[in-house]
């Protein structure tokens, strides 16, 4: 673990003080208050800085130009709110970036610069993956309860779309007239089969399942 890679005594009385501080000023900050045009310049901001050439954007930068570009006021004010609060954690101001209080393109204004566009990224990132968050944590629960009769619909469902992917095998005559709980064990074993050898496969399938 990583904290057993910190010895005793690493964090200093000063450096707690220091935590405590910013982070009784952060709590106490009304991020309700967030002047909207701020909000607006941040947004003209970043757009402005993806449209020049710089080595920290992604090759799909055109898109989170797109993403920014359809964000309401709301939405705009809501990413305002979220990189104003994680400049403040870490001890600056956002308008120390959009409004340029620094003349020239300093060494210290682009690397406060730098991490805010990284920051603005980070967040259209999230935003793509939403639904995929919300099925893996579906995804978490349902491997830990695999076999209960709360999933016994999404596994049977789930059986039957491996089997038409060619992932795991149709069941065998013999179990035509076998007990329920005696096909629902093979089901269950037949996905556990396909998670240790197909886990990619199953997890695609699993997050289109509707049931879960």
């Amino acid at each position: 673990m990583v904290t057993n890679l910190i010895k005793p005594g690493f964090y200093s009385q000063n450096f707690d003080k220091l935590v405590t501080r910013i982070t009784r000023t952060v709590q106490k900050m009304d991020w309700r208050n967030l002047r909207p045009e701020l909000a607006e310049r941040l947004a003209a901001w970043a757009m402005k800085k993806v449209s020049q050439k710089n080595d920290l954007l992604p090759t799909d930068s055109q898109d989170f130009l797109a993403w920014l570009g359809n964000l309401s006021k709301a939405e705009k004010r809501g990413l305002g709110k979220q990189v104003e609060s994680f400049c403040h954690s870490q001890n600056f101001e956002l308008t120390w970036v959009v409004d340029a209080q620094l003349k020239g393109n300093t060494p210290f204004l682009q690397s406060l610069a730098d991490i805010v566009l990284l920051y603005c990224l980070a967040q259209w990132r999230a935003s793509q993956r939403q639904a995929d968050v919300k099925a893996f944590w579906a995804w978490q629960s349902w491997l830990e309860k695999l076999k209960s009769k709360a999933y016994k619909n999404l596994n049977q469902t789930l059986y039957t779309q491996l089997v038409d992917k060619g992932i795991a095998f149709s069941p065998p005559s013999s179990l035509l007239m076998a007990a329920d709980e005696i096909r629902y064990e093979y089901v269950i074993q037949a996905i556990r089969r396909a998670l240790d050898k197909h886990c990619p496969e199953v997890w695609a399938i699993f997050k289109q399942l509707p049931q879960r």
